[in-house]
């Protein structure tokens, strides 16, 4: 078992709404006098976003994540004073092994606290797996299937120019592990069944044992077109620095202003 304390993951994709009127600067792009602090951790690093166009200003939390936008929706000529629509970040926490917690924002948080993994909810974490995978692959098409009648895959990747893969993700709970050559083995049964050449294997264990690599190197040998990719815990790492197609941007369905 990992030593490493369960964290809660903060979400702020559900905001509520308010009106006030605010004085011009409280929202223009040239606008400094306005002094925002998180509600939730106090900081006063927020970042500020005006590509919502010059009536709508995004400030956001760099330390939690928290949001609120302002948007003048009357008065928006040359008066001091505008009626101003104004969104605020509502915070949500989900344990880390919810089964509902929300796929970007369990990628964003296990970017910052790899170990984390280890506590993921397995079927969340396939659906994570999922998501990373879509990123590594510019012309495909990437579906869970995992459940428990999965019939031994959890992912399918369909490549345009690599053909399907069948992938099969196992979160350990002990991330220091070696994965041994039993789920090569059975992931290698659902290939022949299938007639599929190719798979994959995603752990969260440090390494795969040298019977697994063999058992991936005699196969070769046997089978022309065979292909296995192994993902290891720091591989799992690498795919969390790759840039997401869809970055997490909870505002964006609250703020309807096209972008400049």
């Amino acid at each position: 078992m990992t030593i490493y304390q369960m964290k809660n993951i903060l979400s702020y994709s559900e905001a509520e709404i308010d009106y006030q009127e605010l004085f011009y600067y409280d929202f223009a792009p040239d606008g400094t006098e306005l002094d925002i602090k998180c509600p939730y951790c106090s900081s006063s690093t927020i970042g500020q976003d005006y590509t919502f166009g010059f009536n709508t200003s995004l400030y956001v939390c760099e330390k939690c994540g928290w949001w609120t936008s302002i948007k003048a929706i009357e008065g928006v000529g040359f008066s001091a004073y505008k009626k101003s629509e104004i969104h605020k970040g509502l915070l949500k926490t989900y344990p880390i092994n919810s089964l509902e917690v929300p796929i970007n924002e369990l990628r964003v948080f296990l970017k910052n606290h790899p170990n984390h993994m280890a506590f993921t909810h397995p079927t969340a974490f396939e659906k994570l797996m999922a998501d990373c995978i879509k990123n590594t692959h510019e012309y495909c098409e990437v579906k869970h299937v995992g459940g428990t009648a999965d019939g031994g895959i959890d992912i399918i990747l369909i490549d345009l120019y690599e053909g399907k893969r069948l992938v099969q993700v196992k979160r350990r709970e002990d991330i220091t592990s070696t994965e041994g050559v039993k789920v090569v083995r059975e992931l290698n049964g659902v290939l022949f069944r299938e007639n599929i050449p190719k798979g994959m294997v995603i752990t969260t264990a440090k390494k795969f044992s040298a019977a697994a690599v063999k058992e991936i190197e005699a196969t070769a040998l046997n089978q022309e077109e065979y292909s296995m990719k192994l993902f290891t815990y720091s591989d799992i790492v690498e795919l969390f620095d790759i840039k997401p197609d869809n970055p997490h941007k909870p505002w964006e369905k609250f703020i309807k202003e096209k972008r400049c």
